[in-house]
């Protein structure tokens, strides 16, 4: 019941096209970011490949295309967000993110389009620590020489346990968003201070102003 709520929420807050955008400014690598377009972000509803999996991941699929200087044709881009709000291990993400490259790709077969270009994200945010390899090769415990022969992908994770976005100038800027993350990140472990720092932010914004009062019941909690 609990992970449904999550899922919703999850949902809500990345059904907004501003939210994602600030999203993916904080997230992804540079290197990423200097080679998307951030104008005309689009996103394509999942509820077709969830089916599957629906009580194990929350999708979100953000379609952009590369820019010109780094492509000599023109890629649509899907960057593959997946909420993965487990307290325990799971190897079965690999499998997800293949599922869904795997989907895509043969549309674009059947459709005679190039290959999109995806790219893999992970938003996490459970109790246990992250140890889940980010290549999917690393699962293997191969030597090198047969590595090469063998399927790789690698995806990005965002980990709110260790991710530092609370000073994020960005996500400042976007109250709702820095808010829904610090209540994601807090959720599981009832971290009163995450939540404190909602209340501050919110406080220096103007929308309240009697805050000893609220963190007074906070702690009471």
């Amino acid at each position: 019941m609990l992970e449904n709520i999550h899922d919703k929420f999850f949902k809500k807050v990345f059904s907004n096209v501003e939210n994602v955008r600030d999203f993916l400014y904080t997230s992804l690598p540079l290197d990423i970011q200097n080679s998307i377009e951030f104008d005309g972000l689009t996103i394509d509803p999942t509820s077709y490949i969830s089916n599957e999996m629906k009580d194990n991941f929350c999708d979100i699929v953000v379609k952009t295309k590369l820019k010109g200087t780094v492509a000599t044709v023109p890629y649509d881009v899907d960057i593959y967000i997946l909420m993965e709000h487990k307290s325990y291990y799971d190897k079965a993400i690999f499998i997800q993110l293949l599922k869904y490259m795997l989907l895509m790709w043969e549309k674009d077969i059947a459709e005679k389009k190039p290959l999109r270009v995806i790219i893999p994200l992970v938003f996490y945010h459970g109790k246990r620590k992250w140890d889940i390899p980010l290549q999917f090769i690393e699962q293997f415990k191969l030597k090198d020489e047969l590595k090469k022969y063998l399927l790789n992908f690698k995806y990005i994770l965002f980990d709110t346990n260790i991710k530092n976005f609370e000073n994020d100038p960005i996500l400042k800027n976007n109250i709702f968003l820095l808010t829904a993350l610090l209540l994601m990140k807090s959720v599981f472990k009832k971290d009163f201070e995450s939540i404190i720092k909602i209340f501050e932010f919110w406080e220096d914004k103007g929308f309240f102003e009697n805050k000893e009062a609220l963190l007074l019941e906070l702690r009471k909690l």
